[in-house]
């Protein structure tokens, strides 16, 4: 059995005790990045990425929303969420408006392509969701919701 102090030395990369696999972050990437693979694979015959999905995601949840939420939401880069918007707009899956709060800001707001582009992926994105998650309880999932929402309140201070 380790010890608290064995475990949290074999987290630090600063010491010479780490382990790259007692590293949560190690296996967070791992994770994002095949469920990125997943996701690009399902996305991709329909004609979208994870980027798009998310900005279609985000925009049926919230409603209208300015280019400075949805970066913030998606932990995105604003330039790197206007060149999505750009892209998006183009394809006729947004649109974007002054918003009427603050003349400055740019609004987003799904258009109905962008509705029956969401609704198509809908299936194929919870397919891969629900095998992510097999054998995974509501308890696990509720602790590890709140357990990376603890660690990106951490870092995002």
């Amino acid at each position: 059995m380790t010890s608290d102090d064995d475990l949290m030395a074999a987290m630090d990369p600063a010491r010479e005790s780490f382990e790259i696999h007692m590293w949560p972050f190690y296996h967070l990437a791992r994770v994002t990045s095949l469920y990125t693979q997943r996701m690009d694979s399902a996305l991709k015959p329909l004609g979208i990425d994870v980027p798009r999905w998310r900005v279609l995601a985000l925009l049926h949840k919230n409603g209208a929303s300015t280019v400075t939420q949805l970066s913030q939401e998606a932990v995105s880069k604003i330039s790197t969420m206007t060149k999505i918007i750009q892209r998006m707009t183009a394809e006729g899956t947004v649109h974007v408006r002054p918003s009427p709060d603050d003349a400055r800001s740019t609004e987003v707001v799904i258009s109905d392509e962008g509705s029956r582009i969401l609704e198509s992926v809908k299936e194929k994105v919870g397919r891969i969701g629900r095998a992510a998650f097999e054998g995974v309880g509501p308890d696990e999932i509720d602790r590890l919701n709140r357990i990376c929402a603890k660690l990106y309140a951490n870092i995002a201070h």
